[in-house]
């Protein structure tokens, strides 16, 4: 016999228990997201306080690194590899760190002296176009090594015309007094989307070397060459837009060095030379203390870009980095320093 279960007496009671369970499920709900928001608000507060803590932190990071390049400033001598800015800052850094409480503190030097001055290359009228010229020489056989380390050249001569053609479109881009415009390199640029055009004025990020247009290479390559591929720099890693030189071959890049003379393989020949001589902890790098490996290397024809190189530096990249906890606060600072006074030229927290 099948059962019969009774019916409720009055429907309106699980209308109320779907009502209650609605509810419910609502505070619920709500609960969980005014304790996520809690959470936040907590975490936000954190950051907050370990933001405002860092950042005095980082400027007494930036004074020490002052004071420490304005000493070196005053003193006079030729900057070289052995200094203490350049060597031993980030120890420097790391020993103050650990007297204090509950903070972490890493500092870094960076000599922009030791990197292409990009906008050396743009000459702002007639009487600056032998040295503009002179840098372009070096930017162009630093630029043609580039593409043979990267696999980009089929040989030494197709290496050369590719970074011609680079640098002279870099040299339009900046508006370098004498250069010739290019049609076909306007319509390009026009045709992009966005569309854009050369600014025609000096640098301010070296970055922009991705926007121009490279004729004889691939857009693909064009960012290998520029970006670096694995353990190999790319140009970005070896310019600067802080400085517009000299160049201070007692603290240049090596291969920066080699590109110095316009014989490659005499370049590299010279490149190693230099490289053993201020590798020695007592070598006098004095002024023209090169002069005899440059005479030899480019076989006494006199073609070595003299006004292209000093033995000091002058401009400086200050990096420190705070951490507390899980936060992290960075500055990063350039500056000119000489005997008498400090000009930061940029400085950035975040």
């Amino acid at each position: 016999m099948r059962t019969e279960f009774p019916r409720n007496a009055d429907p309106q009671q699980g209308v109320v228990l779907v009502l209650v369970l609605v509810i419910l499920a609502g505070l619920t709900l709500l609960l969980s997201e005014f304790t996520r928001l809690l959470l936040l608000d907590r975490t936000s507060s954190t950051a907050a306080r370990a933001s405002l803590g860092a950042k005095p932190l980082l400027a007494s990071g930036e004074r020490f690194a002052v004071s420490i390049l304005q000493r070196n400033a005053m003193a006079g001598d030729p900057d070289t590899p052995h200094e203490p800015w350049s060597r031993d800052y980030p120890e420097l850094v790391r020993e103050i760190s650990q007297g204090l409480d509950s903070a972490e503190l890493e500092g870094e030097i960076v000599d922009e002296n030791s990197l292409f001055p990009l906008n050396a290359l743009l000459a702002r009228s007639a009487k600056d176009e032998p040295r503009a010229d002179a840098y372009a020489g070096v930017f162009m056989r630093l630029t043609a090594r580039l593409l043979l380390e990267h696999g980009l050249a089929e040989n030494r001569p197709d290496a050369e015309e590719k970074a011609r053609a680079f640098t002279s479109a870099v040299r339009r881009w900046g508006g370098s007094f004498g250069v010739q415009a290019d049609m076909e390199e306007a319509r390009w640029y026009l045709q992009g989307d966005p569309s854009y055009l050369p600014p025609g004025s000096p640098f301010l990020s070296a970055d922009e070397l991705l926007l121009i247009h490279w004729q004889t290479l691939s857009p693909e390559n064009a960012r290998i060459l520029l970006r670096g591929k694995g353990s190999l720099p790319g140009l970005l890693d070896l310019v600067s837009v802080w400085t517009d030189g000299p160049m201070n071959i007692n603290t240049l890049q090596p291969r920066l060095v080699a590109a110095l003379v316009e014989d490659a393989d005499a370049g590299q020949e010279f490149a190693a030379r230099i490289l053993a001589f201020r590798g020695q902890e007592n070598a006098l790098l004095t002024k023209g203390w090169y002069q005899e490996e440059a005479r030899q290397a480019t076989r006494n024809t006199g073609i070595f870009p003299n006004r292209c190189v000093g033995v000091t530096s002058s401009v400086y990249s200050v990096l420190h980095t705070v951490r507390q906890g899980a936060a992290e606060a960075r500055s990063m600072g350039v500056c000119k320093v000489d005997a008498q006074t400090v000009r930061w030229v940029v400085r950035v927290y975040w």
